[in-house]
């Protein structure tokens, strides 16, 4: 038993406004089908989940708790809390035994948390108004099936829309605690789908489809006055704007704050796992994974000329007050689709295919007014760990593999790959796209389709009850068959060019910041990419192949906008930075009498990191160091092994990288020191980016053995530091760039045979430039050292080894 407790404050005083909603849902659906001659047996759960959470304060309401001496709050809170345990399974048996067992969940949350247009809200304490989700979904579908032809199919399909609003409209706000704006969603979804067949001929299809779209945001209108002195007890839960750790989600945490918070954070952590067996005289597997999340999360003081949003203009302040602004997003995905099939003809295949969007951001709209006694900070910060794998064994006098993964983050969607002579569709092995297969599951259309779950249910007891019972299952079947997401849930996401994505802190124009310590602007992403698609097969006539694709692109942006005025009694600091760590890898193995086998893995990865405070913005006065920092600090590594030996072994492993992307740090032509000379004065950007790549193709064969290899690392962009404005110093100034790049290629190709054939090809170039920059019409005015410097280091190596032994041979 699972039991749900909404959180509470026993010590609360003031006024609350809360709405909570729990829903926790298990549906199991379990048939099994035995014949003599065909059993048929369909299976499944199917849930449909509508829901919106709502709590304000309504238009023009007014809204007062505590006087003097007696601290009083006001909270506007709105929560949600989702379980969901959908379970299929089928068994079939007889001549012909066919079994579907589908598991399928439709789910849209909306969750708000609003003070409304015109009211006005005054506490002695702190006002929160927070909007907070939670999810968690497990999808499993197993099937089993035997007969002289055996038949299995098992599908999971989850579409979960999920928004999380806390939102201050145009309202006025006096709080003298702090005033927070907090919305928070966190998901974990787990699928499996598993389908087994054994016969004469035995067919095992698995087949899993993830859909996701959040978006979590915390908002404050155009026109909104707020003030926060600060001066109660500080408030807990509020984001530092950097990382804790390394952990997943991981965000870090002040230990205490007084002033104002406006923060949106999301997670999203998804497993799928998607098997297919197939064993007879001929066997058949094929398993499919998909994956589609979209997410947005925006922190965002939104602002304009005709309604300009003022935060602490008459505020009383405390020494504490501060500002923060914080969007945090984290997504984590393990994927995996195999394939195993076993007969005198096995035929398999495991492809697993996603697409991650992500959109951060933390926002100050234009000709806002912001005064803090302590520290001012806009950050956008985001993680994403994507791991998959495409597996496929295949044994028999003819055995077949082929493993497939695509994977895109931050990018329009690409599945081409070539050897530079043809291009192919990593997603349409066999001229059957396998979009189309996931897009037919998800929207449960054909024979059986989860929409047509219902059909033939009801009662025939000859009663009244017939009649209830039939309007209860035509108005179920109804439901489900409104709540499909359409015919082209994938397909749409793999050709939209309008995607959200990147990782933005941005500072609009006009806006007014006066800090007593320090200012900062920081956009930050680390990514992890592990790509893994191996196929095997074994067989009299063996084939196998695998092809991993990743489009990885990442864009973080850190910006100060023209006419922005900040003066500061510390550092202004605006900084982006980006940290990646992307591997992939093919193996692919055959071995048999005639063996063929084939490799590809493309690696296309760009990421772009600018930090920059634009021409025309002001920076009166800073007591400490004014900055803009841009930091790469990427790893993008590749491996490709291939082997057949047989009678005939031929083979082929190529593998391509393309890591771009520039590094741009720059202050345009802006004043800084005018009204007092600011500390001092550092632009940096600074790139280390290292790819290795490494290529193995061995093909023996008795008679004869060809092989192929092909290995390419080159690195391209442009790392710069730019200064062009004007500062008065009473310290020293740094403008700098800094590039450490390494591109190397390793490969080993070996053929041998009564006759052998070999061809290699191998590059690894450096073409990126590395650039600082103090413009002709900058003027610095410094005491200490100004310093204008560019460093790079460069290496690239091929090392290219192997050969061809054989009676004849053609040479590599």
């Amino acid at each position: 038993m699972r039991t749900v407790t909404p959180d509470a404050d026993d010590d609360f005083v003031g006024v609350a406004v809360t709405a909570t909603s729990s829903d926790d849902i298990a549906g199991v659906g379990v048939s099994a089908a035995i014949s003599g001659t065909a059993g048929v047996g369909v299976g499944g759960s199917v849930n449909v989940v509508t829901n919106r959470t709502l709590a304000f304060v309504g238009r023009i309401a007014q809204v007062t708790a505590g006087s003097a001496g007696h601290p009083a709050s006001v909270i506007v809170a709105a929560g949600h809390e989702l379980s969901m345990l959908m379970v299929s399974a089928v068994a079939a048996g007889g001549t012909a035994g066919v079994g579907v067992s589908a598991t399928v969940g439709v789910v849209d949350l909306d969750t708000d948390a609003e003070l409304r247009q015109g009211a006005v809200v005054t506490s002695t304490a702190d006002t929160v108004v927070a909007a907070h989700g939670r999810e968690s979904m497990v999808a499993v579908a197993a099937t089993a099936s035997g007969g002289f032809v055996g038949v299995a199919g098992a599908v999971t399909v989850i579409v979960l829309d999920v928004h999380t609003h806390a939102t201050l409209q145009r309202v006025t706000v006096d709080a003298g605690g702090s005033v927070v704006v907090d919305a928070s969603d966190d998901t974990s979804i787990v699928v499996v789908a598993g389908g087994a067949a054994g016969g004469f001929v035995g067919v095992g299809i698995g087949v899993g489809v993830t859909s996701a779209t959040k978006d979590t945001q915390a908002f404050v209108a155009a026109g909104a006055v707020i003030d926060a002195d600060g001066a109660a007890d500080p408030v807990g839960g509020i984001l530092t704007g950097g990382f804790g750790g390394s952990a997943f989600g991981d965000f870090g945490l002040r230990p205490g704050f007084a002033g104002v918070a406006v923060q949106a954070r999301s997670t999203q952590d998804v497993f799928g796992l998607t098997v297919a067996l197939g064993a007879g005289a001929v066997g058949v597997a094929g398993a499919v994974t998909t994956t589609l999340l979209t997410v947005t999360t925006r922190a965002v003081v939104d602002s304009s000329a005709s309604a300009p949003t003022r935060i602490n203009l008459s505020s009383t302040p405390g020494a504490a007050q501060s500002v923060s602004i914080t969007a945090a997003n984290a997504s984590r995905t393990l994927t995996v689709a195999g394939g195993i099939a076993a007969g005198a003809v096995g035929v398999s295949g495991g492809v697993d295919v996603g697409i991650l969007a992500v959109s951060t951001q933390a926002y100050v709209g234009p000709s806002a007014s912001i005064r803090v006694a302590r520290d001012f900070s806009l950050s956008a910060l985001a993680s994403a760990s994507i791991t998959s794998f495409g597996l496929s064994v295949a044994g028999g006098a003819v055995g077949v593999a082929g493993a497939v993964s695509v994977w895109t983050f931050g990018t329009e969607a690409q599945d081409g790959y070539g050897d530079g002579n043809s291009n192919a569709s990593a997603l349409s092995p066999d001229g059957n796209d396998v979009r189309d297969d996931a897009d037919a599951t998800a929207s449960g259309q054909g024979s059986h389709g989860y929409t047509s779950i219902l059909q033939g249910a009801g009662s025939n007891t000859g009663s009244k009850a017939d009649s209830h019972v039939g309007s209860a299952v035509g108005s179920a079947n109804g439901g489900v068959a409104a709540s499909t997401p359409g015919a082209s849930l994938v397909g749409a996401a793999f050709s939209a060019s309008d995607l959200p994505r990147g990782t933005s802190a941005t500072i609009a124009a006009d806006v007014v910041i006066v800090a007593g310590r320090d200012v900062a602007v920081r956009a930050e992403e680390a990514n992890d990419y592990l790509g893994v698609a191996g196929a095997a097969a074994v067989g009299a006539g063996a084939l196998g192949g695998s092809v991993a694709i990743a489009n990885l692109r990442s864009n973080v942006d850190a910006g100060v906008s023209a006419r922005v005025s900040i003066t500061a009694g510390g550092n202004v600091a605006v900084a982006a930075v980006t940290t990646e760590r992307t591997t992939g890898m093919a193996f692919a193995g055959a071995a048999g009498g005639v063996t063929l086998s084939g490799q590809f893995l493309v690696l296309n990865s760009d990421a772009v990191q600018t930090a920059h405070i634009d021409d025309a913005a002001v920076i009166p006065h800073a007591g400490g160091v004014v900055s803009a920092d841009a930091t790469a600090d990427r790893r993008i590594e590749a491996l490709g092994v291939g082997v057949g030996v047989g009678g005939v072994a031929i083979g082929a492993a190529v593998v391509i990288t393309s890591p771009t992307g520039d590094t741009t740090a720059r202050i345009g032509k802006v004043s800084i020191g005018a009204a007092g000379a600011s500390g001092g004065l550092r632009v940096a950007a600074s790139s280390t980016i290292d790819v290795p790549v490494r290529v193995y193709a061995v093909n023996a064969g008795l008679v004869g053995g060809v092989t192929a290899a092909g290995g390419v690392a080159p690195i391209s962009g442009r790392t710069s530091a730019t200064f062009d404005g004007t500062a008065i110093l009473t310290g020293g100034a740094t403008i700098s760039a800094t590039g450490r790049h390494t591109a190397s290629v390793f490969m080993i190709s070996v053929a041998t045979g009564a006759y052998s054939a070999g061809a290699s090809y191998a590059t690894a170039t450096i073409s990126r430039d590395t650039v600082a920059t103090l413009t002709a019409n900058a003027i610095i005015t410094a005491p200490g050292a100004v310093a204008v410097r560019a460093n790079t280091r460069n290496a690239a190596q091929v090392s290219t080894n192997g050969g061809n032994l054989s009676g004849m041979a053609s040479p590599s």
